[in-house]
């Protein structure tokens, strides 16, 4: 919702009512400071308000093409960016487990190991041993 809002004041306020086409460079291996900034060049030629100046920003997007392995870099704007919220119910903590040798001569060995205590299970715990 706030999206939506964002983007429909921005519009009323935009300073560029015709709207240019911007045709962008592929990075071929330039610095990311240089393809960010001609990225958001060609953006602000599009787009001009207040709400662009205060809510806008840039994401870094890399693909690998696996067939030539041709690498292409972009810089999206955003005005939301989303985040995920950790669970309240996820309780991550060290675990540590003692192995104590049937040989009085064999050191103590001691584990620790980082498991979700209220999901976790014994076969858990034997994988990460």
């Amino acid at each position: 919702m706030l999206s939506v809002l964002l983007e429909t004041m921005h519009e009323d306020c935009n300073q560029i009512s015709k709207k240019p086409y911007i045709e962008q460079k592929d990075s071929n291996d330039r610095p990311d400071a240089e393809v960010a900034q001609d990225f958001w060049n060609g953006f602000m030629q599009r787009e001009k308000s207040i709400f662009v100046d205060l809510f806008y920003g840039q994401l870094k997007s890399r693909v690998c093409c696996t067939l030539c392995n041709n690498v292409s870099i972009t810089f999206d704007p955003y005005n939301v960016l989303s985040v995920p919220i950790p669970s309240q119910t996820t309780q991550r903590k060290p675990l540590t487990v003692n192995y104590y040798p049937q040989s009085i001569s064999q050191p103590v060995f001691q584990f620790t190991f980082d498991l979700d205590t209220q999901t976790a299970k014994g076969v858990d715990l034997i994988q990460k041993l």
